[in-house]
């Protein structure tokens, strides 16, 4: 969950602090995008919970499929 969020921060600096960045980059914006709206659900549902144990295991079987893939998504858009 730390490296999703450390690297969910660092790219949404660049591609919301940088529009023209986003438009020469716009496969990559497109992804981040994607990502973003998943993992921004994903942090509203765990915050709404405030239970951690139901949030990340009770409540959702396959969380920890959904933090890799995010990260490797993730990874992919900084390469």
């Amino acid at each position: 969950m730390i490296q999703v969020q450390g690297k969910w921060l660092y790219l949404e600096s660049i591609f919301k602090g940088q529009p023209d960045l986003s438009k020469q980059l716009a496969k990559e914006c497109a992804a981040f995008l994607k990502i973003n709206g998943i993992f921004k659900g994903e942090m509203v549902r765990i915050n709404k919970e405030q239970n951690c144990y139901r949030a990340l295991i009770v409540n959702v079987k396959d969380f920890l499929k959904i933090l890799i893939e995010l990260n490797r998504g993730l990874e992919s858009i900084q390469k």
